[in-house]
């Protein structure tokens, strides 16, 4: 326990881990440090569900898009406080983020902040966009992994490399076209002892879901 952290919520099993890698159990007969064990979430910690809606318009298409998001641990208080600084302001940040990937992305609303249910400790962000390009070709961005994979500096770096405890993060997102797709379903994993990342495509009818 860390009694400086801000007040966290939900059970103690799914609260992050203390980064400080030693600790001191609290009993009679104990006298030394002892490993903060780090076990990988149950849960994904962040958790992005996003729908895209396509269609025609004109020579290019028109894209509506949902994005539903479920923070826990200690991402979802960090996402409280964010949203505690006002809705509107979080979402020009929001809408200049996802400028990163559509340039022509506008925002329908400001972003809601809803809590996923007592004991839960987590919180679901709501958001929307509209995207209407003259072009005619379109990119599904898998933003998670962009944020989870940063872009290091190798040749730059001049000090060890800190590495955060184990972590999980999943992207869905389901895509539909009236035409529907030609794309063939796969499901690959590539892994060692660092990391594991997986990739399911599968489509039918309208809808591509890639996760």
């Amino acid at each position: 326990i860390d009694a400086t952290r801000d007040p966290e919520s939900g059970p103690l099993e799914d609260r992050s881990p203390l980064p400080f890698r030693l600790g001191l159990p609290l009993c009679a007969t104990c006298d030394r440090l002892v490993d903060i064990p780090e076990p990988t979430p149950r849960d994904p910690v962040v958790d992005v569900g996003q729908r895209i809606d396509l269609q025609e318009a004109g020579k290019g298409y028109r894209a509506d898009f949902t994005v539903v998001t479920d923070y826990r641990n200690e991402n979802a208080d960090s996402v409280r406080d964010d949203f505690a600084d006002g809705e509107e302001d979080l979402g020009k940040r929001y809408l200049s983020y996802m400028r990163k990937y559509y340039d022509d992305m506008r925002i329908r609303g400001t972003p809601v902040l809803r809590e996923r249910g007592a004991g839960r400790n987590g919180v679901r962000s709501i958001e929307r966009y509209t995207l209407k390009s003259a072009d005619n070709a379109f990119s599904v961005v898998l933003f998670q992994l962009a944020d989870w994979v940063p872009d290091l500096d190798l040749d730059a770096r001049s000090t060890p490399l800190a590495l955060d405890g184990p972590s999980f993060a999943r992207q869905t997102i389901r895509t539909h076209l009236p035409n529907g797709w030609d794309v063939a379903n796969e499901d690959k994993t590539i892994a060692n002892a660092y990391f594991s990342f997986r990739r399911i495509v599968r489509a039918q009818g309208d809808r591509l879901e890639v996760v």
